[in-house]
């Protein structure tokens, strides 16, 4: 089963919340500076560093939800855990609009996560599986 971990919180305890499909895995865009210089062959290639990039999950809703419960999980900032790389943890920010009346409606929606380019272990430093 899918499942997040947000600031330590997992969303297999928020009631109501199915997390459908999770963002595949996947290595940030490097950001280049391409300078081409007349009377020289090929181009000179400068390498900036990694861009961040945005992770999209398709969420859904089951019987008993709490819609308030659902946007105050995703109204947040901070540290994320996907489950198909539970040792690794990503600094994130949700920017992105949640379309809430979707998800209420047709009960499903998608949450993107502006995540930055490098990863990091959660064995030294685990966060918490448990709900709070």
């Amino acid at each position: 089963m899918n499942y997040l971990v947000l600031n330590g919180k997992n969303s297999r305890y928020i009631q109501g919340l199915l997390i459908q499909e999770l963002p595949p895995v996947s290595k940030p865009q490097m950001r280049t500076q391409v300078d081409t210089i007349d009377g020289r062959d090929g181009d000179i290639i400068t390498d900036l560093g990694f861009q961040a990039y945005d992770r999209v999950c398709k969420i859904a809703l089951t019987r008993n939800y709490d819609i308030d419960d659902v946007s105050d999980y995703f109204n947040s900032e901070g540290e994320a855990i996907f489950s198909n790389e539970p040792y690794l943890k990503y600094k994130y920010k949700i920017v992105s609009k949640i379309d809430f009346e979707r998800l209420i409606r047709f009960r499903t929606a998608n949450v993107t996560f502006h995540v930055q380019p490098f990863k990091y272990s959660t064995i030294d430093s685990p966060l918490s599986y448990e709900p709070e």
